[in-house]
């Protein structure tokens, strides 16, 4: 091994502990040595025959026991609900690239193809909207489809080769969206014993899959670890005919009990640092609890707390007028449950199902957000008081996130100590909103695997809304996802006026104490229509200042040097951008509109994977002798 890997390896197993990194050396040993692979045989899917896997079960009887059981859906007439956007994924194709692929393994080399692009669809959306329209509208044709599907993955994906097998998460996805249909589409006129029978063979071959590698998942300290505990809480609760049962229920029950409440802080805030993730683990939390409740053996009183938390505190995020929600830190496009019809941007539909999962509590009032909850808690759900849709201010300390609420207009930044692997480098970006649509914005994530410069290039300072020095990102990069030596923040004060004239977030990040700069900010909301943003920079030397504010969807106009006209769906605004470096007073800012730049990163925003559009941006650089002060 090259000695600078051998110091990234070195540097990566101090930063994530002696325990970590003890287990994850005895996990390679174990794959390497073949244990993985006995426990995950490449073999044909007699192996899971249904009298191996269900030898009680009589397959002549298998639709009239499915029929049987209790069910985790509960519809219920509430709607209308809206069909659902166009161009949803269509069922996955026959066969993606890399068919030996073990679990596990990793892709061979396809051209820099992100494998995602493959694993999407065969998450099985298909199925949710099978389901949508069979229960809804008695429309059986995408039930047909849906069968269909499943029977071209099984003839396509043999068990445990090819890229569809190398993640325990993505089959844990697959396992959720087959076991709704599988209780939704019962009655439907398409589903025969022949094909339910092929169905559960496929979730038994999936569950060994997840089991053999469910430590794998826990060490990922992540949403893998509580998706792939849920696919077997999910097929031990709900189908207690198959044999391994009674072992992945008792399995899964654990890891999700003991994942979740490492993972949600007592203020709700999540591990991954990120909006999207926090959704998704939410949306997993409230399927869980209703999974328990189904089958008569509920989730933990502490498990629905930090269910609950983390329903709070997304809540606080999502402008409660479009649903719309700071697009902070990784977003892979991940979406559990897709029962409504809402597009992917609006978080509605999972901070309301969550708070009721949690706290039988309605967050919202009556609309199409409600969909999920009528599916999994039926009447329930539809007939307690509805939600004034009111939030109060984010001020979560443990996590480290804040907002400021103004008339009309809010914002959210994030300060705190890194005590969890950090997705992006972008401690005190700063988000604003306004008439409920992003004025300045994240630029999201776009791709994790493609070439570059998109190989996960919105991670870094440079193109959020942050200052950033020399052209340094506030973390060096590691190999792959990591981010070697974490910065930490903290919060000096959070105070507001009582009369509403002014509101205070002062905050400090030491991103780059590498190269002897402190970094500290300020957000202040003035008259509840007027933001400032001021930018202390100290040390000594000169160094060169940059900033980027991504403003989608609007029109820029320069009306004077360092001044802006905004217009756009977030109304008129004027940005002014001043800088005063130490002992000469002010200094010669120059800023730029860059929009959608061709071979390169700044000017994009990705709002989901794989699709990004070119947004209006202000770029403003300044080489300054600290300390300096930069305000916008």
């Amino acid at each position: 091994m090259a000695p600078s890997r051998l110091l990234s390896s070195a540097r990566i197993a101090r930063r994530m502990g002696l325990r970590w990194t003890g287990a994850r050396l005895l996990y390679e040993l174990r794959r390497r040595a073949g244990v993985l692979e006995r426990r995950t045989p490449a073999a044909g899917w007699d192996r899971w025959s249904l009298p191996r896997v269900a030898p009680s079960l009589a397959a002549g009887g298998l639709v009239a026991t499915l029929r049987a059981l209790p069910s985790p859906l509960a519809p219920a007439a509430g709607g209308p609900w809206p069909e659902g956007e166009p161009g949803d994924p269509p069922p996955p194709p026959p066969r993606a690239p890399g068919g030996g692929c073990r679990p596990g393994g990793r892709l061979p080399p396809r051209g820099g193809i992100d494998v995602k692009r493959f694993w999407e669809p065969a998450r099985f959306p298909a199925a949710y909207a099978a389901a949508r329209a069979w229960r809804h509208r008695g429309d059986a044709g995408p039930a047909e489809e849906f069968w269909r599907a499943v029977a071209a993955f099984r003839a396509a994906n043999p068990p445990n080769l090819g890229p569809q097998w190398m993640c325990g998460q993505e089959c844990a996805i697959r396992v959720l969206a087959w076991t709704t249909a599988l209780f939704a589409l019962r009655d439907a006129p398409g589903t025969t014993g022949e094909r339910a029978a092929a169905l559960l063979e496929t979730l038994a071959a999936h569950g060994d899959r997840i089991e053999a590698n469910i430590g794998y998942a826990v060490l990922q300290k992540n949403n893998h670890g509580v998706n792939e505990a849920l696919g077997l809480f999910t097929l031990g609760s709900l189908l207690p005919f198959l044999a391994a049962a009674p072992r992945w229920e008792a399995l899964g029950r654990a890891v999700l009990e003991a994942e979740v409440e490492r993972q949600f802080l007592g203020d709700g805030s999540y591990v991954q640092h990120s909006v999207n993730y926090h959704r998704l683990v939410l949306q997993s939390g409230a399927l869980g609890i209703r999974v328990g409740e189904a089958a008569g053996r509920p989730l933990s009183a502490g498990f629905r707390a930090r269910i609950a938390a983390g329903a709070r505190w997304l809540a606080a995020l999502v402008d409660p007028a479009t649903g719309a929600a700071p697009n902070h830190g990784s977003n892979d496009g991940g979406i559990l449950l897709r029962l409504d019809g809402l597009p992917f941007e609006d978080h509605r539909p999972a901070a309301a199902l969550a708070a009721f999962a949690a706290e039988r509590r309605r967050v919202y009032p009556a609309g199409p957000w409600d969909e999920p909850g009528a599916w999994l808690f039926g009447r329930e759900y539809l007939d307690a008081p509805p939600g004034a849709g009111a939030r109060a201010e984010l001020a979560a300390a443990e996590g480290g996130y804040h907002t400021l609420l103004g008339e009309g207009t809010w914002a959210f930044t994030r300060c705190a100590a890194h005590r969890d692997r950090p997705g992006q480098a972008d401690l005190t970006h700063v988000d604003l909103f306004a008439l409920g649509r992003p004025l300045a914005a994240d630029p999201g994530t776009f791709a994790y695997n493609e070439p570059p410069p998109w190989r996960n290039g919105l991670a870094g300072t440079g193109v959020h809304n942050a200052v950033s020095v020399d052209g340094l990102d506030q973390m060096e990069k590691g190999p792959r996802f990591l981010w070697l030596d974490w910065t930490r923040g903290r919060v000096h004060r959070r105070a507001s006026d009582p009369a509403g004239r002014w509101a205070l977030l002062d905050m400090e990040q030491d991103g780059y104490r590498r190269i002897g700069v402190r970094c500290r900010r300020a957000l202040i909301l003035l008259g509840g229509r007027h933001w400032l943003v001021i930018d202390d920079l100290g040390g000594e030397g000169e160094r060169e200042l940059s900033a980027q504010w991504l403003l989608p969807g609007s029109t820029l106009r320069e009306a004077a040097p360092g001044e802006w006209g905004i217009g756009g769906p977030a109304g008129p605004w004027r940005l002014i951008l001043r800088t005063l470096a130490a002992g000469s007073g002010a200094a010669p800012t120059a800023a730029r509109l860059v929009r959608g730049e061709e071979g390169g990163v700044l000017g994009w925003w990705s709002t989901r994977y794989l699709a990004r559009e070119a947004a209006a941006g202000i770029l403003a650089r300044v080489r300054v002798r600290l300390p300096a002060r930069r305000a916008a």
